[in-house]
């Protein structure tokens, strides 16, 4: 597994995108918007055309409590549905904190793993894509 870094968890590891492993069996199968079945390669490189990530950002900068949470929301679920589970992990704690909406709770900490995890994921993926 060409990694660039792998976090074991008992049965649990994950390649450089936060593809997760079971077993040594790669959970591949993901469904799409439609309800097909579909790999999870085909549509990995789908992130570094999504704008989640810098909506979020925008979110942040515009002081949008509502539009930051929204965003770090959608994240997560691309993440879940996708299999980047280090990155989902980082967008849910974010989710967690902006879910009052209340933007002066600290969330400073929580978007900067969010903001780590999205460019070491994009980096993978371009990197698996060529």
């Amino acid at each position: 597994m060409n990694t660039l870094r792998c976090e074991i968890e008992g049965m649990r590891s994950y390649d450089n995108t936060g593809m997760l492993y079971k077993d040594g069996c790669r959970l591949c199968a993901c469904v799409t918007a439609a309800g097909q079945r579909t790999d999870r390669d085909e549509v990995r490189p789908a992130l570094l055309e999504d704008k989640t990530f810098s909506g979020l950002c925008d979110a942040l900068d515009a002081h949008d409590a509502e539009e930051a949470f929204r965003m770090a929301h959608t994240l997560k679920g691309i993440c879940l549905n996708l299999g980047f589970e280090p990155l989902r992990q980082a967008s849910s704690e974010l989710t967690e904190e902006l879910r009052g909406r209340d933007l002066s709770v600290d969330y400073a900490d929580a978007f900067q793993a969010v903001k780590t995890r999205y460019q070491q994921t994009v980096s993978a993926i371009r990197g698996i894509a060529g």
